[in-house]
This record gives C-alpha cells, structure tokens and sequence, in this order.
C-alpha cells in the first residue's frame, strides 16, 4: 500500500522537527502544495501539536486556500494563525 501525500508530509514534518536540535521557531511554507484538503489541515494540526509537545513554536506561512477554508469551518484557524 502507497502512503497518501499527507501521510508523506506528516511524516516529513515530524522527521524535520525531531532532527532540529534548535528550539528556535519552526517555520513551515506551504506554497509547493498544490492542492490540500482537510486531511491537509489535519497534519498541520497534529504538526503542530507535536511541536508544542516539545516545547516549540510553529508558524505556516503560504497555506492554500483549501486549508484555510478548512480551518475556518472547523474553527482551529486561530491556532493555525489565520
């Protein structure tokens, strides 16, 4: 079986915050998805769940249309901060 593309990025982001040894802020830029959906939305949020489970800080910048409407109708936009 083939992960999915959020599988993927799930998995890329977390690999990427595990190997920082920084506790800088993580800065994560969207503008190479192409296309998203809530399934998106939901590896940002756990991204960023993580992320505050070791004490850091995360922000998105360029996050596509589809994600945003996403976050905005299930109300976690704030925490994504859109």
């Amino acid at each position: 079986m083939r992960p999915s593309s959020a599988d993927a990025a799930r998995e890329a982001g977390l690999e990427i915050l595990d190997r920082s040894q920084s506790r800088e802020l993580l800065t994560v830029d969207c503008s190479g998805v192409g296309s998203s959906d809530s399934a998106g939305l939901a590896v940002l949020i756990d991204l960023l769940a993580n992320a505050t489970k070791q004490g850091r800080t995360v922000q998105f910048f360029n996050l596509p249309p589809g994600i945003v409407a996403a976050a905005k109708i299930s109300d976690v936009d704030t925490i994504l901060g859109i």
